[in-house]
């Protein structure tokens, strides 16, 4: 705990998830954290990552291994989705490669190793930046939908802040993709809304 880099992991997160997974042994839904003052809301709070579904890595392992497990999980995660996402972008096999790995190992990715939170969120990001582009190119409400899902379980990571900066991309996406069909193909005031649609949606 006295080292400022790593505090965070041992007096926050290993705590959460060692009372999430006394509760579970207990069969107890773990609405209330008794060991803080005179106890706080726990489940309300959301950073502890509860409802996230790759969170059950720290349910059934050792959380000293857990910990690790859930890393390697999402820096796997991160380089997958942005393989997907710069292959639908056009890039060539090997530029998605690049790409990837430039995701898995960047500053960012690789140093909020230690807040599991944070990482939960952002890695879903180039994933759901695929699946909204698929919408926005084939109008298929499918992938709206599919997007939605993918920042579902991204919100559920536990970090709002980032749901929310992902909602703003979503938007920027959006505009980029309205100027680009404008300038190639004039403006339809019917596409526009259909694209608008989905980017509510």
């Amino acid at each position: 705990p006295h080292n400022g880099l790593l505090s965070d992991l041992y007096i926050e997160n290993y705590a959460w998830k060692q009372l999430i997974v006394e509760a579970v042994r207990a069969r107890e839904l773990p609405l209330w954290n008794p060991y803080i003052l005179s106890g706080v809301p726990f489940l309300a709070a959301g950073q502890h990552s509860l409802l996230y579904p790759f969170s059950a890595l720290f349910y059934v392992l050792p959380l000293s291994a857990a910990f690790g497990w859930f890393a390697a999980l999402h820096l796997f995660l991160g380089g997958t989705f942005t393989y997907l996402l710069a292959r639908t972008l056009r890039l060539g096999r090997i530029g998605s490669m690049v790409a990837a790995v430039t995701f898995m190992f960047a500053g960012f990715t690789v140093t909020h190793n230690v807040f599991p939170m944070i990482v939960a969120a952002v890695v879903w990001l180039p994933l759901i930046l695929e699946m909204f582009q698929r919408a926005l190119d084939t109008g298929r409400h499918r992938w709206a939908v599919l997007c939605a899902l993918a920042l579902g379980v991204s919100t559920m990571g536990g970090y709002p802040q980032y749901t929310l900066y992902i909602c703003y991309v979503l938007g920027l996406q959006w505009l980029c993709h309205e100027l680009e069909v404008h300038r190639e193909n004039g403006w339809s005031l019917s596409g526009t809304i259909k694209r608008l649609a989905v980017l509510v949606a």
